[in-house]
């Protein structure tokens, strides 16, 4: 599995883990292009304002362009009916749960 790959996975695995918090409405997760180490790369920025929980990564991944082509592609593959997937400018991932509000986690890229 390529790095692209494993980022669009562990993408999905946190809009799970965030989404499935009672506590939490909304998160975001965000890509953005910079440069680290003399080369641009897309970094990952997750924020969940309600639990605290903010995480920076460097992904090493320095085609950006092939990667939200890819995350465009494959992240609304991964979620079923309880999951409701647009995609504008930005991936809206909205989950639907029993007996608590939706949460709904924003993709942005930049």
């Amino acid at each position: 599995m390529n790095n692209i790959d494993k980022v669009i996975n562990l993408t999905k695995e946190y809009i799970e883990q965030i989404s499935s918090d009672a506590r939490v409405t909304s998160g975001l997760i965000k890509f953005s292009h910079k440069q680290i180490d003399n080369e641009k790369v897309v970094t990952m920025e997750i924020y969940v304002l309600k639990t605290n929980f903010i995480r920076y990564f460097n992904t090493h991944i320095l085609d950006k362009e092939l990667f939200i082509k890819k995350l465009k592609e494959k992240l609304p593959k991964y979620f079923n009916k309880n999951y409701e997937v647009n995609i504008t400018d930005k991936i809206v991932v909205k989950r639907e749960r029993k007996n608590n509000k939706p949460c709904i986690i924003i993709v942005t890229y930049e």
